[in-house]
C-alpha cells in the first residue's frame, strides 16, 4: 500500500464536524466567521491613530497588554462604517497582532460546515443558509491580506 499524502481540510472533512460561527449584519447583508479563527471579543476601547496608515487600518489599541492593529471590518467588506456601539475581534494565529473592529451585534451559531459553499469562485467568501437567509462566510486571514473590497451581491 502506497503512502498517501496527509488530507488537507477539504469540505468533505470539514462536514463531519459542526462549526461554530460568529454572526452579524452591516447594512441588510449577513456576515459570519469561524469562532475558531478569533480569540478574544471585547468592548472597543480606544483606538489610536497611525498617521499614513492606509484607511481600513483604523490604528492601535491595546488588549492585555498587547499591541494589536486594528482593522475596519465594515470598510474591508464594501460597506461605509456605521457609528454606533462596537467591538473588537481579537484574531488568532497567524493574524494575532490584528483585530477587527466591528460595530454590530454578534451572535454565536453552530452550522454545519458541510453547507458551505463558494458565493463566488476565488473571492474568499462562502455562503451558508441561517433562519432562511443566505449569510457570507468571512476567512479574516484573506481579508487582512487584501481580500475583497467590494460589497457582495444581496
Amino acid at each position: 500500500m502506497r503512502n498517501q499524502p496527509a488530507p488537507t481540510d477539504t469540505a468533505a472533512q470539514r462536514a463531519q464536524v459542526p462549526e461554530r460561527l460568529l454572526t452579524f449584519h452591516l447594512d441588510s447583508c449577513g456576515y459570519a466567521v469561524p469562532a475558531a479563527a478569533v480569540h478574544g471579543v471585547a468592548e472597543c476601547s480606544r483606538i489610536r491613530t497611525v498617521p499614513g496608515a492606509p484607511p481600513e487600518v483604523l490604528g492601535l489599541v491595546e488588549w492585555r497588554g498587547n499591541l494589536l492593529t486594528v482593522l475596519d471590518l465594515p470598510r474591508l467588506l464594501g460597506h461605509v462604517t456605521p457609528v454606533g456601539p462596537a467591538c473588537l475581534l481579537r484574531l488568532g494565529p497567524p493574524l494575532q497582532g490584528t483585530a477587527l473592529f466591528l460595530p454590530a451585534v454578534l451572535r454565536m451559531i453552530a452550522a454545519s460546515p458541510g453547507r458551505l459553499a463558494d458565493a463566488q469562485p476565488g473571492d474568499g467568501l462562502d455562503t451558508i443558509e441561517l433562519e432562511g437567509r443566505r449569510v457570507l462566510v468571512i476567512d479574516p486571514a484573506r481579508l487582512a491580506r487584501g481580500g475583497p473590497r467590494e460589497r457582495p451581491p444581496r
